[in-house]
């Protein structure tokens, strides 16, 4: 799958609680994975997640790029890898008799992806103690190092990278959730007092899909809520033609927290109201029942 057609068709707000590690697989990066990476992240109440080579081709492009979209934190270690030996001609040509190291091109390549879809302070890039300098379009990034010939202070500084990135990424989303509060007009109040937490359902009177049937002040508060990340389309109910699900996102529901009690107090819980009007539906049913069997004419059966 292209890298662009997953993040337009299959992207979504959710984020899960670990963090992508893009690294090397090479036999030597093996011990940094078991006894630092993990570990270290794990020790921040993450899981650490890292693809499989296994996996299929076109399998594994889609878990990089569904690692990379919901994952807390990417971790990418562009650390130098082994290479080998150069040929006779190029060694007559002054080179050492080996190949200058790079860091590895798959690893790049996530990284690139990860550097064009996630925020600066969700991208955490480290490299062990290695003499080479880092390459030139990466020179304005920081990279932090590690430590490879010491896997304990590599777990350390693992964790402690891990938990600074958390924090930051922590204050920024605060910075976020008061510009999105910021952002909030009477209506789009009006529908968060309504509706949340629940999810609530949109649709068109049109049965060809004209979005022309939705009330207007619905529909421009929706779409407000839709460009702030508050809410997102959930699914496309099967019981009713052109109807969108709507669900509050987790972003979402740190504005509406931001907001304070006060805009939820005195009102009627829409999930409260739905059992009280099917309840009193239910009591309804059952008093026209006992009516029409009181004035059923005598001898008359069904």
């Amino acid at each position: 799958m292209f890298p662009r057609d997953f993040f337009v068709d299959y992207w979504n707000p959710s984020i899960r609680d670990q963090v992508f590690v893009a690294m090397p697989f090479a036999p030597q990066f093996s011990s940094v994975w078991e006894r630092a990476f993990r570990p270290g992240i794990e020790d921040c109440g993450l899981t650490a997640y890292r693809v499989d080579t296994r996996s299929v081709s076109d399998s594994i492009l889609v878990d990089i790029l569904d690692g990379i979209a919901h994952s807390r934190l990417v971790l990418c270690d562009v650390s130098p890898v082994s290479c080998a030996p150069v040929s006779s001609a190029l060694r007559a040509l002054g080179g050492r008799g080996r190949r200058p190291l790079y860091p590895n091109g798959n690893v790049m390549y996530e990284l690139g992806l990860a550097h064009a879809t996630r925020q600066a302070e969700e991208v955490v890039l480290v490299r062990n103690e290695a003499e080479q300098p880092l390459l030139f379009d990466m020179s304005g990034v920081r990279v932090h190092g590690y430590p490879s010939n010491d896997l304990d202070a590599a777990r350390e500084t693992i964790r402690e990278l891990v938990r600074d990135a958390m924090d930051t990424v922590e204050k920024t989303k605060g910075f976020q959730v008061l510009k999105a509060k910021q952002a909030l007009t009477l209506t789009d109040l009006k529908l968060i007092r309504k509706w949340w937490p629940y999810g609530f359902r949109m649709w068109a009177k049109d049965p060809d899909g004209d979005l022309s049937g939705i009330p207007g002040e619905l529909n421009v508060a929706v779409a407000d809520l839709q460009r702030l990340g508050i809410v997102r389309v959930g699914s496309l109910p099967a019981d009713q033609a052109c109807a969108v699900e709507m669900v509050w996102t987790d972003f979402g529901n740190a504005v509406v927290a931001a907001l304070g009690p006060t805009l939820m107090m005195g009102r009627t819980d829409p999930a409260e109201k739905a059992r009280a009007e099917a309840a009193a539906a239910a009591v309804e049913a059952e008093a026209a029942s006992v009516e029409a069997t009181q004035t059923r004419p005598p001898g008359d059966s069904e």
